[in-house]
């Protein structure tokens, strides 16, 4: 069992790392449009 348990928190790592990667990026994009939203809506 201690290989399932090994491989279960292989997945878990990897999905919470594809979960912060993908929050990260729309971070990063929203900061970039964010100067444009500025002058959008000024």
């Amino acid at each position: 069992d201690g290989v399932f348990l090994s491989a279960f928190i292989l997945r878990n790592i990897k999905i919470t790392f594809i979960i912060r990667n993908s929050l990260f990026c729309s971070l990063k994009i929203f900061l970039f449009l964010k100067p444009f939203l500025y002058i959008y809506l000024i």
